[in-house]
């Protein structure tokens, strides 16, 4: 007798039940949920049918919970020997935002060769005003003054001049010839995207001049998604320079978009620090207005742009004007250059998801 009671004690240890939902109208197992105690570890797990076997906890209160399901409570005596949770669907979790700062430069192993990417917040850094000045604070190119009584700069890729870099602006090769030692110039800083530049033989396919590599130029798009559709830039500094930059950029619909982007500058004195009579700084007064026009469409893309730039660059000696016959040296050059570009690609086998284009630029 004393061991038929001990046995049929230790019996009523032991909760059984089955988690349950509602399907067509009909109760049918859960089976994977998850069963415990309220505040405890002590827990099952329901099998194919649903059904679970749990010892007694004096908490008493006993939870069942899954995935996508609303967790149940339910208040067990301990004589009870079956009990039965029922779980709702339906269970929606809060939207969780996983943030974080990405590098200002990247190495890019896209392609065949490595690019380092520029990105825009690395140019926010330098307090950059044009492209010549966006690499004050990069490692891999430098700019030198190939002239400092004009303000010619050069780029040094490799340790050699600029006439071996390829310069490039949105992978159309820019800014040679007599326009090659004032371009970097030619290119304010809040007007571009992100730069790549390529160490080494970058390509053959976009010109012999990238011997010791290339430099690609990415500007604002109209197109994309995250355009600004207004932003201004002012700019001054103690040695009496001044700038200001804007963008607006306007989606007339679906596929139409349109961005228009100014700029100005002035270096309003000139500068002599070693007091020899001649200007270390030449003084620059830029304009340069750009235009552009985007059609995405599904098998044509279109993108069109005029760009006007004036310039007046003006050195020599410092007190020229006053004394014409005493100081008969000073550079004044004067440049107006007009741009106008268009790309077209036509797409071909979409539906085969191919990277087949005819691109005429």
């Amino acid at each position: 007798m004393v061991l038929l009671c001990a046995s049929l004690g230790g019996y009523a240890q032991d909760i059984k039940g089955r988690v349950v939902e509602q399907e067509n109208g009909k109760k049918v197992g859960l089976p994977g949920a998850n069963v415990y105690w309220a505040g405890t570890t002590d827990g099952v797990v329901t099998d194919a049918e649903g059904h679970f076997k749990i010892k007694w906890n004096k908490s008493g209160r006993l939870v069942a919970s899954f995935i996508g399901y609303r967790t149940d409570t339910l208040t067990v005596k301990r004589t009870d020997k079956q009990v039965e949770i029922e779980l709702v669907a339906g269970e929606v979790l809060d939207e969780v935002k996983v943030v974080t700062r990405g590098n200002t430069t990247i190495m890019s192993t896209r392609g065949p060769l490595i690019e380092q990417v520029i990105t825009g917040e690395e140019l926010c850094k330098a307090a950059c005003c044009n492209l010549g000045e966006s690499f004050t604070t990069n490692a891999s190119v430098d700019v030198a003054y190939a002239d400092a009584v004009t303000g010619a700069k050069q780029i040094q890729l490799l340790g050699l001049t600029g006439k071996y870099v390829q310069m490039m602006t949105e992978n159309i090769p820019n800014y040679r010839g007599s326009a090659a030692p004032y371009g970097l110039g030619y290119v304010p800083g809040p007007w571009m995207q992100s730069i790549q530049v390529s160490k080494g033989s970058s390509s053959v396919k976009n010109g012999y001049e990238a011997i010791t590599g290339q430099i690609n130029v990415e500007f604002k798009k109209p197109q994309l998604p995250e355009a600004d559709w207004f932003s201004a830039n002012l700019f001054a500094s103690s040695t009496n320079r001044y700038e200001a930059n804007a963008d607006a950029t306007v989606k007339l619909s679906k596929r139409w978009s349109t961005s228009l982007l100014a700029h100005y500058e002035n270096e309003t004195k000139a500068h002599d620090s070693n007091d020899d009579g001649f200007a270390d700084i030449p003084r620059v007064e830029q304009y340069n207005l750009w235009n552009r026009w985007a059609y995405m469409g599904d098998r044509y893309v279109f993108q069109a742009g005029i760009k006007v730039l004036t310039e007046d660059r003006n050195s020599g000696q410092v007190s020229h004007g006053k004394t014409s016959l005493a100081d008969p040296y000073k550079i004044s050059i004067g440049t107006d250059r007009y741009e106008a570009f268009t790309k077209n690609a036509y797409i071909f086998n979409k539906e085969k998801n191919t990277n087949l284009a005819l691109i005429l630029s």
